[in-house]
C-alpha cells in the first residue's frame, strides 16, 4: 500500500482469506481493489478491466450462476477527487510555458529587432552578466506567475494541501526547475532568430509538442509508443507528474526525486 501512495502502482488488489472457500461454496466472493484515484481516467479503466476479467472467471467456473460470483469492491485511496483538481498541475505547467514563451522568446526577439540588445554592448556588463540577468528576470517572473496560479487554483479547486508547508515548498521547487528549463530552452532556440514573427509562429507548435504529450490531460500510458517517447524528451511531463503527486497525494521528496533530477538536467 505504501508503494501505491508513492505512485509506483496505480492499484492494489486485496484478496480476502476466505475468497477461494466462498467460490467453492458457490457464494459471492468479495474482491477489493484499492485505486490511485488522483488519475480518475486510469482508475476507471483499471476497475472496468478487473470487473470484466472477474466476470469472465466466475462465468466459466463449475458453479457459475446468473449473477457474477465475484463481487469487485472499489476503494479510492485518496477519497473523492474532482476533475478540476486533476487539471491544476496542468494549468500551472501551462502558465509557466506561456511565461517562458513570452519572456524567453517573443520579448527577447522583439528587443533584438529594435536594437535594444546593441545598447547593452556599450555598457561594462559582460556576456555572462547579460545572459544571467535575462535568465534571472524571466525565471523570477515565471515563479511569480506560477505562485499566483498555484494559490488561486488551490482555493478555487479546494485542494487540501496534505503535506503542509513541505508540499508547497516542493511545488515551488518544481515550478522553479520547470520555468528555468523552459526559459533556457527558449533562449537557446531563439539565439539566432531576428525575425519577430518567428517565435509567434512557433508558439502553437511548441505548445502542442510539449504540453499535450505530457500527460496533463490524459495518462501517458494511453498514448502510442512513439508519443510516449516524445513526451520523455521535454520536462513538462515530469513537472506535471511531480506537481500532481505533491498536490493531490502529499508525497515526500523521495517520490518526486527522479522528476526533479530530470528537470534539473534539462535546465543544465
Amino acid at each position: 500500500m505504501a508503494r501505491l501512495r508513492q505512485g509506483e502502482y496505480r492499484a492494489v488488489v486485496v484478496v480476502p482469506a476466505d475468497f477461494s472457500a466462498d467460490l467453492a461454496r458457490g457464494e459471492a466472493a468479495p474482491l477489493g481493489v484499492v485505486l490511485d484515484n488522483t488519475d480518475n481516467t486510469a482508475a476507471n479503466v483499471i476497475e472496468a478491466e478487473l470487473r470484466r476479467a472477474m466476470q469472465g472467471v466466475s462465468t466459466t467456473g463449475a458453479r457459475a450462476a446468473a449473477a457474477p460470483a465475484i463481487d469487485v469492491q472499489r476503494v479510492d485511496v485518496y477519497g473523492h477527487k474532482e476533475f478540476t483538481q486533476y487539471l491544476v498541475p496542468a494549468m500551472i505547467a501551462l502558465a509557466l510555458f506561456f511565461v517562458a514563451m513570452l519572456a524567453g522568446g517573443i520579448i527577447l526577439v522583439d528587443d533584438r529587432s529594435r536594437g535594444i540588445h546593441e545598447g547593452y554592448f556599450v555598457t561594462p556588463l559582460s556576456a555572462l552578466d547579460l545572459v544571467g540577468g535575462l535568465t534571472l528576470s524571466a525565471t523570477t517572473l515565471s515563479m511569480i506567475i506560477g505562485t499566483v496560479v498555484l494559490a488561486t487554483s488551490v482555493l478555487i479547486a479546494r485542494i487540501p494541501v496534505i503535506g503542509g508547508i513541505q508540499t508547497l515548498l516542493l511545488a515551488e521547487l518544481a515550478m522553479a526547475l520547470l520555468g528555468l528549463g523552459l526559459i533556457l530552452f527558449m533562449f537557446t532556440l531563439m539565439a539566432r532568430v531576428s525575425n519577430p514573427m518567428m517565435p509567434r509562429a512557433l508558439f502553437g507548435i511548441l505548445n502542442v509538442v510539449t504540453f499535450f504529450p505530457s500527460g496533463a490531460l490524459y495518462p501517458t500510458e494511453s498514448y502510442p509508443r512513439w508519443l510516449q517517447v516524445l513526451s520523455m524528451i521535454f520536462p513538462m511531463r515530469y513537472a506535471v507528474h511531480a506537481l500532481r503527486a505533491l498536490l493531490l497525494k502529499g508525497v515526500g521528496p523521495q517520490a518526486v526525486a527522479l522528476d526533479f533530477a530530470v528537470m534539473g538536467g534539462f535546465a543544465l
